[in-house]
């Protein structure tokens, strides 16, 4: 029996659209993980990038837990001597909630050429805005009424 490879111009990516209303954020971040590597995909290879696309919707509806609430900061430097900004996670909050979900998402993915890739094909919104929502072939998945495990 051999193995079998997939072709990248046999296969499609899908667009997954996550709510991620009522969502804690570590859970959220590694189901979109799963996702955009294409992990649930049956010729799944670490060798090929068979990413698909992922959009997060209502960013800001997201649940934290209390203690990341109060002692979380988020840096952000400028490569020049007094150029460091510091953000609470109440100003990202109210602020910038798609920037909390990438961060999670850049920092459980490998630090490599692939992942850079991986992440060009996330997008996150705030609200229940979709840019192309009539382009986009949806293939919408509720992750409060699925389970992940049923889809591999």
């Amino acid at each position: 029996m051999k193995t079998f490879f997939i072709k990248n111009n046999i296969y499609s990516p899908l667009i997954y659209i996550l709510d991620a209303s009522k969502q804690i954020l570590g859970k959220l971040a590694s189901k979109a993980i799963l996702y955009l590597k294409g992990k649930q995909n049956l010729f799944y290879s670490q060798t090929k990038n068979l990413s698909n696309f992922v959009i997060i919707i209502n960013a800001e509806n997201l649940i934290f837990n209390k203690k990341k609430e109060r002692k979380s900061f988020y840096y952000k430097n400028g490569q020049a001597p007094g150029h460091l900004k510091v953000f609470s996670f109440y100003q990202l909050k109210r602020e910038f909630p798609n920037l909390l979900i990438e961060t999670a998402i850049k920092k459980m993915l490998k630090n490599t050429l692939s992942s850079k890739q991986v992440l060009a094909k996330l997008f996150i919104y705030k609200k229940d805005i979709i840019r192309y929502k009539k382009s986009i072939k949806k293939h919408e998945l509720n992750f409060i009424h699925h389970n992940i495990f049923k889809l591999l």
